[in-house]
């Protein structure tokens, strides 16, 4: 198998969500997935997480 590079590892998007009620709070389910108003995808990704924490 090809060795997974760090862009395919950011590139993915979170896991599938079927019940609304497990999105964040401010965002919503939409086509299986959980989006903020902006269009943007939650939970981030873990490593995205971790930068932003390390960055405040």
């Amino acid at each position: 198998m090809p060795p997974i590079d760090a862009l395919m590892v950011i590139m993915s998007p979170p896991p599938p969500v079927v019940d609304p009620a497990n999105c964040p709070p401010g965002s919503s389910l939409s086509i299986g997935l959980c989006r903020t108003p902006e269009g943007y995808l939650r939970p981030l990704p873990e490593w995205l997480s971790e930068f932003l924490e390390q960055d405040r």
